[in-house]
């Protein structure tokens, strides 16, 4: 039989993956035949640094099969796993735009920000919420 509770802790994340990506994957789809956005191709690494695209991809890669691999270690559930989705899901749209289009397409620019995009948001909260998490965990030691 099936134990459902392993199949909630593999399907929820796989799922939150899948829509994320879905939705990026529209999103870019509206903006190729909308004729009031504009899209910057990033051809360089976070906030346009010019890092060797091997090196990118690799870390990339490097961090999604460690949240992969220590999933059980990180979190318990989707609630406490959530930060590692989101970097999941971001750094997964990111790579396979880059793979799709040669280039992750931003289309947000707010103020004098860099330009940005959705997955870029996913991974920024992400990582907030990381260090968010292991703060109010180790708060009694600081």
């Amino acid at each position: 039989m099936f134990d459902l509770i392993k199949l909630q802790k593999v399907f929820i994340p796989v799922l939150f993956v899948v829509f994320f990506i879905w939705v990026q994957i529209w999103l870019h789809l509206w903006l190729f035949f909308s004729p009031y956005r504009e899209i910057v191709c990033n051809y360089n690494g976070p906030f346009g640094i010019s890092i060797p695209s091997w090196l990118s991809l690799g870390s990339a890669v490097g961090i999604m099969i460690i949240i992969i691999l220590f999933r059980n270690k990180l979190f318990s559930s989707f609630f406490g796993g959530w930060p590692f989705f989101l970097i999941l899901s971001g750094g997964l749209g990111n790579i396979l735009e880059r793979f799709t289009f040669g280039c992750i397409m931003d289309y947000i620019a707010i103020f004098s920000l860099p330009v940005f995009n959705i997955a870029d948001i996913a991974l920024t909260l992400g990582v907030i919420g990381v260090v968010w998490k292991w703060r109010r965990e180790h708060a009694e030691n600081i």
